[in-house]
Parts: C-alpha cells; sequence; structure tokens
C-alpha cells in the first residue's frame, strides 16, 4: 500500500505575499540572507509584519551551502528569541538552514511547534515544500542531506515579485535545478502516478518558460511559470527521491563550491547517458529499461521525440546541452575555472565514495559501482 500527502498549504499568485498579514503568529524570526536584507527585498516581508502587528527580529547570517556553524548560531538565535513562527525567505540556503535550526531548536532546545513559513526568492530549489535539508561541513568537504517528516514547512508563499531582480546566471542555475529535480523524480524508482504528473507538469513549464525567463528577467508571466515549475518539482522529488545526479552533485558543490544547480545541470547529459545505456554509438534494442521510456515520454514533453529510441535519448542530451549553452553554462569543470586538472582528478576517489554514500543513490534507476561514478566524474573534465 502507498500514500501521497501534501502536507505544507501552499499560497501562490497575485498578491500571496499578503497572507503575512494573516498569519495565526503574534512573534516570528525571520531568517534569510544578507543579500535580502541589503538589496531591501526584506522589506516586502516586514512591511506585512508591520502591518498586522506582529513583533519580529532579523537573523541574516546565512550564506550559500548552510555550514555547521551558522545552523547552531541559528539554533541560538531561536532559543533566545523563542519565536512562534520561522519565516524564511531566500533561496535553498535561507530555506534549507531554517528547516535545520527549527529541528535542532526542537531537539536541543525542547522548542516545540514552531511553526515554519517558507517564501522562496528562486525558482529553483523546491525546499518549501520537501522533508530534506541539506547542510556542510566545510572541514570534511562534506554535505549531508538531512530527511525527516519533521523539516516540512508548515506554509509555503509562493510570489513571482520576490524573483525579478534575480539575475540571468541564477536564473539559469535555478531552473537548471528545476528541470533536474522533476526528471530525476520521474526515473526514480520510487515514481508514482502522482509524483510522475507533478514531474511531467514541470517539465513541460520549463521546456516552455525556462528560456523566456532567462533572456528577459522582466517577463512576469515566464517568473511566475517557473515558481510554480519549482514548487511542482519539489513535491514530486519529495514523494519519490532524486538520483545521483544529485549524488554527484553534492560533492562537485562540497569540494569545489560549485553552485548546485549549475553542478546538476553540466552532469545531466552525462547522467542520462548512464542511466539509459545510449550513447551516439548505441544500436536499436528490441527492449529498453524503464528509465529509457521516461526518458522518451520527457522528449516527447519538450518537442523533441525522433524517430526512434536511440535518436530520441541523443535529442533529449543534446536538448539539455543547448540549454547550457544558450544559457551560459559550463559544459565541463575545465570550463569553470574553479579547479587545475590534477586538484580535480584527485578529488575524483573521495568524491565517487562520498556520491556512493549518498541518500539520493538507492532510488536512481541503474545502481551505479565506484567506477561508474569516478568514469562519469572524468568525463566531466
Amino acid at each position: 500500500m502507498h500514500s501521497f500527502d501534501i502536507k505544507t498549504k501552499i499560497y501562490y499568485g497575485d498578491g500571496a505575499l499578503d497572507r503575512l498579514t494573516q498569519i495565526p503568529y503574534k512573534k516570528v524570526m525571520i531568517i534569510t540572507d544578507p543579500f535580502v536584507v541589503q538589496s531591501g527585498m526584506v522589506m516586502m516581508i516586514t512591511s506585512r509584519l508591520d502591518e498586522a502587528k506582529i513583533e519580529f527580529e532579523v537573523f541574516k547570517d546565512v550564506v550559500p551551502d548552510p555550514p555547521i556553524d551558522k545552523v547552531v548560531a541559528g539554533v541560538k538565535a531561536v532559543m533566545d528569541y523563542k519565536p512562534e513562527a520561522i519565516v524564511a525567505v531566500g533561496g535553498g540556503s535561507a530555506i534549507d538552514s531554517a528547516k535545520a535550526i527549527r529541528e535542532f531548536a526542537s531537539r536541543v532546545g525542547g522548542l516545540d511547534n514552531i511553526a515554519l513559513i517558507a517564501v522562496p526568492t528562486t525558482s529553483g530549489t523546491g525546499s518549501e515544500v520537501t522533508s530534506f535539508s541539506v547542510i556542510s561541513d566545510p572541514q570534511e568537504q562534506r554535505k549531508y542531506p538531512l530527511v525527516s517528516e519533521s523539516l516540512l514547512p508548515t506554509e509555503a508563499i509562493l510570489d513571482a515579485e520576490l524573483t525579478r531582480s534575480v539575475p540571468p546566471a541564477i536564473t539559469a542555475d535555478t531552473g537548471m535545478d528545476v528541470f533536474t529535480h522533476a526528471m530525476e523524480a520521474y526515473v526514480s524508482t520510487q515514481s508514482t502516478e502522482f509524483s510522475a504528473a507533478l514531474s511531467e507538469k514541470a517539465i513541460e513549464i520549463c521546456g516552455t518558460f525556462l528560456l523566456r525567463a532567462y533572456l528577459d528577467g522582466n517577463d512576469t508571466h515566464a517568473r511566475k511559470k517557473m515558481h510554480i515549475a519549482s514548487c511542482l518539482a519539489g513535491l514530486s522529488f519529495n514523494a519519490a527521491s532524486l538520483g545521483i545526479n544529485h549524488s554527484l552533485a553534492h560533492q562537485l558543490g562540497a569540494h569545489f563550491h560549485i553552485a548546485h544547480g549549475r553542478a546538476n545541470a553540466m552532469l545531466l547529459p552525462h547522467i542520462i547517458e548512464y542511466n539509459s545505456m545510449i550513447t551516439k554509438n548505441s544500436r536499436s534494442q528490441k527492449t529498453y529499461p524503464r528509465q529509457v521510456e521516461k526518458y522518451c515520454t520527457i522528449a516527447r514533453l519538450l518537442g523533441v521525440q525522433n524517430f526512434n529510441t536511440v535518436t530520441t535519448i541523443r535529442a533529449l542530451v543534446a536538448w539539455v546541452q543547448f540549454m547550457l549553452r544558450e544559457m551560459d553554462i559550463p559544459l565541463s569543470i575545465s570550463q569553470t575555472g574553479k579547479c587545475t586538472r590534477a586538484e580535480y582528478f584527485k578529488a575524483i576517489p573521495d568524491m565517487a565514495e562520498a556520491a556512493l554514500q549518498d541518500a539520493c543513490t538507492p532510488t536512481n534507476p541503474r545502481q551505479p559501482s565506484k567506477d561508474d561514478i569516478m568514469e562519469i566524474y572524468e568525463r566531466l573534465w
């Protein structure tokens, strides 16, 4: 027997931020990053809390790939202030930080029943509706995915007005993160009809609106659509989990500080080839694994279905590579300038071992060996 739940209440569309004037809490802590504060974006939150006469305090020490020490500082701030609710404002790092902070404040400080309201400012992680949080240990060069139903936000507020100032490069990275979430959840071994339906819609939206949002940040309609796609993909992978695209990307972020969405995007063509076992040298077969049929459905949704299975998979890989080129995302590690060849290849065995142990690996449609993962990393150079 299976079940499918959406426990987070989602508010979306024009004026969604006005929900903050209606929340039933009188004391909240805003958890965000310095940019949201310095840019004045936080005033879109605080003005509504002021209007509702809700007391608040701002914790703004969030940084990308939330390190353990920042989470500890946040836990202390929450334990000192004792809010009724946390409002997380920002990208995946801010929302992931807030989830971890609330979780540890509950476990260590006994502060139970703190509500969490997630307000994403990027269209990428889907963290506002997932039971996942990724924190990092810079000393160990590791990322640790936390997974628990208790991490789920109480509410999510999707207002695309917050995404208008997102620069093109981040729109590209986060948009490809959405696409990767939807695709990995779709071919996951835990995919169901419910999660697949969410994935298909997210993929369809990305195919139509991601490039539009990248080329014109003021294309409000495209921004709204990508904000919805991000949430749909989050709901899908929260139910079905992900795969080795994320397992490998986590290590690239931990070792070389490559943005998560960018790492996912760079890996995606290689992962499609690995999972499908179809490369440019492949020939037609009588039957194909389940994930190949799924990839063909994705190709059809994107309008690149070809005259047979092999050419359809090749067309899907080509579509992903086209999107990377159009949005100035590197196709290889060497193009990022983040490390030398020697540094990268030295790190491959450790990254491969960590990727093999990553929480996303068990639901990948093809179970890899360490050698398989090392080969993918080598090809990525």
